[in-house]
């Protein structure tokens, strides 16, 4: 929630003077990415770390900012990955998405990095990608269906006090000229949504894979 907070503050102080409202709302989106970045690195981490019962450093905070980069890559390689199967055709991007799904938990466990990382989570999801596939579909419409109908709920409270002509101007989709205040009003409300729910299914992301890592284990 900080940083839309934050940008949505900034640009109602400088709503009179609205050259301002591009700088703020590019340097609102990158505040917002790294902090999203590194809150999501926590979250798993911490959630991996509760179900492997390993003991998280005291500086936790401080210490998950060296994983930040090395977090960062990974997505950044399995994103290009998935995209580059998605260009090439939509089936190939749907299974690299699954198959390096987690890299990150390899980063957190055995600091495996890059593509070691992303080899580690191939080799783990191997045989197993259509159990792994449904699982994660199910979750992954689960989070989104109870996001949105938050989400919804708060919007339509919000127009009902607003009146129809702000809440259109909300929800609208295909808005050209839309106001930078209207746009970060929307990325708070999506960011609640993510707050609430994302715990619940990174929740189940890691049992998921602990019970997976078990199971060949054995």
């Amino acid at each position: 929630l900080v940083g839309p907070a934050l940008t949505f503050i900034a640009l109602l102080a400088t709503r009179p003077f609205p050259n301002l409202y591009s700088i703020i709302a590019t340097c609102g989106s990158l505040l917002s990415a790294v902090l999203v970045t590194w809150s999501v690195l926590r979250l798993m981490r911490a959630t991996l770390a509760r179900h492997e019962k390993v003991q998280l450093p005291k500086d936790e905070a401080r210490s998950a900012w060296s994983l930040f980069f090395p977090f960062l890559w990974i997505g950044i390689l399995s994103g290009l990955a998935s995209i580059g199967g998605f260009l090439l055709f939509v089936l190939p991007g749907i299974w690299l998405v699954v198959v390096f799904r987690f890299a990150y938990y390899f980063l957190f466990l055995e600091d495996r990095r890059g593509t070691q990382a992303l080899a580690a989570s191939a080799a783990l999801v191997k045989g197993h990608w259509w159990k792994l596939f449904f699982r994660m579909l199910i979750m992954g419409l689960m989070y989104v269906i109870l996001a949105l109908a938050l989400v919804s709920i708060i919007t339509g409270f919000i127009g009902a006090m607003a009146g129809a002509a702000k809440f259109n101007l909300l929800v609208r989709v295909n808005f050209q000229d839309i106001d930078p205040i209207v746009s970060t009003a929307r990325h708070l409300l999506s960011a609640l949504g993510e707050m609430i729910f994302l715990p619940l299914y990174v929740a189940g992301e890691v049992i998921i894979f602990k019970s997976l890592r078990s199971s060949i284990k054995q």
